[in-house]
């Protein structure tokens, strides 16, 4: 077990010390009037604060304070309530829901191209005494990153998120009854990486990504995808840290940008009949000098040692860690055969089918892609799920399974994946790796508020099933 130190609200901000004038300076060249100081919920929503510039300069480290309920809040923002004989930390009425110290990390500064001098700043979240919130997502990923590097190992992620986009806003969908059936896709024709689509909406697509770029998230590419009005923007892969929070900041940057436009996009994993929407996960280890850690000039297909026992540690976690991949009841809709879905604890060479697809044409492409995660991903936590699995095979030599060749979905000694958000659940909970690499608490905490997902959706009545039954039973 390699130990890794908490990160003290102290000493979070003395390592940022020597960033401080030169972001007065930035915030004053730019003539930036705004700044929004904010945080991933453990749903992915970003909350927080807009301060004024000339407050946030007098000290750019002040904590940005809200309430602690910030973590027990689903996506309608209902307060999650404490399970009966819950033991952890749980804010509650009960508890007063306290004040908690979120704090800038500066060297995630952003001017935000798209509103009037505004800029963006992700903080980190502690206790009042100090103790880090060992909950929040960023901070989970920051510990796993310092676990790597404990061994000179530099984890890279590149994410490819796809999403669509629906000529509505909010009050049509309430005006429709937030109607599948009634949504209007951006383009009503599938156009799969077609070119002729991709121009007739080059004028949302194209400000959109010169909108990234310039908010310091760098574009691979972009193309049309499978579905009516869905798209995929790929990003430059990055270390772990920064690639989450491009992801994260990517997801919130097209929802804003769009509705914008008039337009609302969504990220949840199946919205339309077909293709859901995912969030493949492209990843790979080097070292801290800048080489792969993937690739072996010596080895058969240049994959490493290493590689192979990153690959067995992700294959044999991937069942447990489904519940980071797949957090809501829709998720499993898109988990199904030749959805192009990772579906199960498998990998291959260049094989879609498959949970994890190696990839390893070149030393600098060297890398492992994992297909399960859909769009509706908290990046953080999903990326976390990945490294927390790789540096178990790394650090106890696990072993990865032969290569599936052919379809890993009609292979019947194919390991399944969870099926529902139940199952995703019990799984994650009775996870050894999990507790040991995320842990304990969090393990705790983040599966309470899934069950408390689950529960909603059983206690809901849908339109199909008033469709299906109401006038014949």
């Amino acid at each position: 077990m390699v130990a890794t130190q908490m990160l003290t609200a102290h000493e979070f901000i003395a390592r940022q010390t020597p960033l401080v004038e030169d972001l007065k300076r930035q915030i004053i060249e730019r003539d930036i009037k705004v700044i929004i100081a904010a945080a991933a919920d453990l749903n992915g929503i970003f909350r927080g604060k807009r301060v004024p510039a000339e407050r946030f300069i007098e000290d750019p480290m002040e904590p940005v304070y809200v309430s602690d309920y910030f973590w027990i809040m689903d996506t309608e923002e209902n307060v999650i309530p404490a399970e009966p004989g819950y033991k952890g930390w749980w804010p509650s009425w009960e508890a007063g829901f306290g004040d908690i110290a979120p704090i800038p990390d500066l060297s995630t500064f952003r001017v935000v191209p798209w509103l009037e001098q505004t800029a963006a700043v992700l903080c980190e979240h502690f206790f009042l005494d100090g103790r880090p919130i060992e909950v929040a997502p960023r901070y989970l990923l920051r510990r796993l990153a310092d676990r790597a590097a404990a061994q000179g190992l530099v984890p890279k992620f590149g994410a490819e998120l796809e999403f669509f986009l629906f000529r509505e806003n909010e009050t049509s969908l309430e005006e429709k009854g937030y109607s599948a059936g009634a949504l209007q896709p951006l383009n009503p024709r599938l156009g799969a990486y077609g070119i002729y689509r991709a121009s007739t909406d080059e004028h949302v697509i194209r400000p959109l990504a010169n909108h990234l770029e310039a908010f310091g998230i760098p574009v691979a590419y972009w193309n049309p995808e499978g579905g009516a009005g869905q798209y995929e923007l790929n990003m430059v892969y990055s270390d772990l840290l920064e690639s989450a929070d491009r992801a994260f900041l990517y997801k919130h940057a097209v929802k804003e940008i769009a509705a914008q436009q008039g337009l609302m996009a969504t990220f949840i994993a199946k919205t339309l009949p077909g293709f859901g929407s995912s969030c493949h996960l492209h990843q790979s280890v080097w070292s801290p000098q800048g080489s792969s850690l993937f690739w072996d000039n010596d080895a058969e297909r240049n994959v490493s040692e290493l590689m192979h026992n990153y690959l067995g540690g992700l294959i044999a976690t991937m069942r447990e860690m489904t519940l980071l991949f797949a957090p809501t009841i829709n998720s499993y809709k898109r988990l199904t055969a030749d959805s192009a879905a990772g579906t199960t604890a498998t990998w291959g060479y260049e094989n879609r089918t498959c949970g994890a697809r190696v990839i390893h044409e070149s030393e600098h492409a060297c890398r492992i892609e994992q297909r399960v995660p859909g769009g509706d991903v908290n990046p953080y936590l999903a990326m976390a799920g990945c490294v927390a699995g790789g540096l178990y095979g790394i650090e106890n030599k696990v072993k990865a399974p032969a290569a599936t060749e052919g379809s890993a979905y009609t292979d019947p000694s194919s390991p399944k994946l969870p099926v529902s958000l139940e199952e995703a659940i019990e799984a994650f909970e009775g996870s050894e790796v999990a507790k040991e690499y995320l842990g304990k608490e969090f393990v705790e905490f983040y599966a309470a508020t899934r069950r408390w997902e689950l529960e909603q959706f059983r206690s809901g009545v849908t339109d199909w099933e008033i469709r299906r039954y109401l006038q014949f039973l």
